[in-house]
Protein backbone atom coordinates (compact mmCIF):
# COMPACT_ATOMS: atom_id res chain seq x y z
CA UNK A 1 0.00 0.00 0.00
CA UNK A 2 1.33 3.47 -0.87
CA UNK A 3 1.15 6.66 1.16
CA UNK A 4 -1.50 8.07 -1.15
CA UNK A 5 -4.51 9.48 0.72
CA UNK A 6 -7.76 7.56 0.23
CA UNK A 7 -11.32 8.82 0.49
CA UNK A 8 -14.75 7.29 0.07
CA UNK A 9 -17.45 9.42 -1.52
CA UNK A 10 -21.04 8.60 -0.54
CA UNK A 11 -23.97 10.17 -2.35
CA UNK A 12 -27.63 9.36 -1.72
CA UNK A 13 -30.66 11.64 -1.77
CA UNK A 14 -32.06 9.85 1.30
CA UNK A 15 -30.31 11.34 4.32
CA UNK A 16 -31.31 8.35 6.45
CA UNK A 17 -29.77 5.83 4.02
CA UNK A 18 -26.75 8.08 3.52
CA UNK A 19 -26.01 8.28 7.24
CA UNK A 20 -26.68 4.56 7.73
CA UNK A 21 -24.28 3.65 4.91
CA UNK A 22 -21.70 6.04 6.34
CA UNK A 23 -21.97 4.40 9.78
CA UNK A 24 -21.55 0.91 8.30
CA UNK A 25 -18.52 1.93 6.21
CA UNK A 26 -16.94 3.92 9.07
CA UNK A 27 -17.38 0.98 11.44
CA UNK A 28 -15.74 -1.38 8.97
CA UNK A 29 -12.84 1.03 8.41
CA UNK A 30 -12.35 1.29 12.17
CA UNK A 31 -12.36 -2.52 12.49
CA UNK A 32 -9.67 -2.65 9.80
CA UNK A 33 -7.59 -0.05 11.63
CA UNK A 34 -8.02 2.40 8.74
CA UNK A 35 -8.82 5.63 10.53
CA UNK A 36 -6.81 7.48 7.85
CA UNK A 37 -9.54 7.04 5.19
CA UNK A 38 -11.79 10.07 4.82
CA UNK A 39 -15.53 9.67 4.13
CA UNK A 40 -17.23 12.53 2.30
CA UNK A 41 -21.03 12.47 2.18
CA UNK A 42 -23.60 14.41 0.14
CA UNK A 43 -27.24 14.25 -0.90
CA UNK A 44 -26.64 15.86 -4.34
CA UNK A 45 -23.82 16.00 -6.87
CA UNK A 46 -23.45 19.75 -6.32
CA UNK A 47 -23.01 19.17 -2.59
CA UNK A 48 -20.49 16.41 -3.30
CA UNK A 49 -18.61 18.70 -5.68
CA UNK A 50 -18.32 21.33 -2.93
CA UNK A 51 -17.04 18.69 -0.48
CA UNK A 52 -14.48 17.57 -3.07
CA UNK A 53 -13.33 21.14 -3.66
CA UNK A 54 -12.65 21.58 0.06
CA UNK A 55 -10.92 18.20 0.35
CA UNK A 56 -8.80 18.69 -2.78
CA UNK A 57 -7.43 22.00 -1.48
CA UNK A 58 -5.56 20.04 1.19
CA UNK A 59 -5.22 16.60 -0.42
CA UNK A 60 -4.82 16.93 -4.18
CA UNK A 61 -3.41 13.42 -4.70
CA UNK A 62 -6.26 11.49 -3.10
CA UNK A 63 -7.58 8.31 -4.67
CA UNK A 64 -11.33 7.82 -4.41
CA UNK A 65 -14.02 5.22 -4.15
CA UNK A 66 -17.55 6.32 -5.04
CA UNK A 67 -20.69 4.76 -3.61
CA UNK A 68 -23.72 6.32 -5.28
CA UNK A 69 -27.45 5.77 -5.17
CA UNK A 70 -28.88 4.78 -8.54
CA UNK A 71 -31.96 6.98 -8.68
CA UNK A 72 -31.77 10.56 -7.45
CA UNK A 73 -33.82 13.62 -8.43
CA UNK A 74 -31.32 15.73 -10.42
CA UNK A 75 -28.56 13.32 -11.40
CA UNK A 76 -28.70 9.53 -11.38
CA UNK A 77 -25.87 7.22 -10.31
CA UNK A 78 -24.43 6.62 -13.79
CA UNK A 79 -24.39 10.39 -14.42
CA UNK A 80 -22.53 10.93 -11.13
CA UNK A 81 -19.96 8.31 -12.19
CA UNK A 82 -19.49 9.97 -15.59
CA UNK A 83 -19.04 13.41 -13.99
CA UNK A 84 -16.52 12.13 -11.44
CA UNK A 85 -14.63 10.12 -14.06
CA UNK A 86 -14.27 13.35 -16.04
CA UNK A 87 -13.23 15.34 -12.96
CA UNK A 88 -10.97 12.83 -11.20
CA UNK A 89 -9.74 10.63 -14.03
CA UNK A 90 -7.68 7.68 -12.86
CA UNK A 91 -7.93 8.84 -9.22
CA UNK A 92 -11.46 7.41 -9.14
CA UNK A 93 -10.36 3.86 -8.42
CA UNK A 94 -13.70 2.18 -7.81
CA UNK A 95 -17.36 3.11 -8.35
CA UNK A 96 -20.38 1.33 -6.92
CA UNK A 97 -24.03 1.94 -7.73
CA UNK A 98 -25.83 0.97 -4.54
CA UNK A 99 -29.49 0.83 -5.49
CA UNK A 100 -32.83 -0.47 -4.26
CA UNK A 101 -33.52 -2.29 -7.54
CA UNK A 102 -31.72 -3.61 -10.63
CA UNK A 103 -32.58 -0.66 -12.89
CA UNK A 104 -28.96 0.52 -13.19
CA UNK A 105 -27.15 -2.82 -13.33
CA UNK A 106 -26.58 -2.68 -17.09
CA UNK A 107 -25.35 0.89 -17.05
CA UNK A 108 -23.03 0.11 -14.15
CA UNK A 109 -21.45 -2.65 -16.21
CA UNK A 110 -20.98 -0.31 -19.20
CA UNK A 111 -19.19 2.14 -16.89
CA UNK A 112 -16.98 -0.59 -15.36
CA UNK A 113 -18.68 0.08 -12.03
CA UNK A 114 -19.90 -2.40 -9.48
CA UNK A 115 -23.63 -2.74 -8.91
CA UNK A 116 -25.17 -3.79 -5.61
CA UNK A 117 -28.63 -3.99 -4.12
CA UNK A 118 -28.88 -1.89 -0.93
CA UNK A 119 -29.86 -4.89 1.17
CA UNK A 120 -26.49 -6.56 0.39
CA UNK A 121 -24.30 -4.51 2.72
CA UNK A 122 -21.79 -7.36 3.02
CA UNK A 123 -21.03 -7.00 -0.71
CA UNK A 124 -20.48 -3.28 -0.22
CA UNK A 125 -18.01 -3.93 2.60
CA UNK A 126 -16.12 -6.34 0.32
CA UNK A 127 -15.84 -3.55 -2.28
CA UNK A 128 -14.55 -1.11 0.34
CA UNK A 129 -11.84 -3.62 1.29
CA UNK A 130 -10.95 -4.04 -2.39
CA UNK A 131 -10.57 -0.25 -2.73
CA UNK A 132 -8.32 -0.07 0.33
CA UNK A 133 -6.00 -2.61 -1.27
CA UNK A 134 -5.76 -0.62 -4.54
CA UNK A 135 -3.55 2.24 -3.40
Amino acid sequence: MSNKKQAILLIDDSELLLRTTRRVVASDLKNLGRTDVVILIATTYDELSEELNRHEQKHSQTSYMLITDGQMPNMNGPDVIRALNKRLGDRLDLSVIFSANHDYAGEAQKLSAHFMIKTHVDHLIFSVKKFLDMS
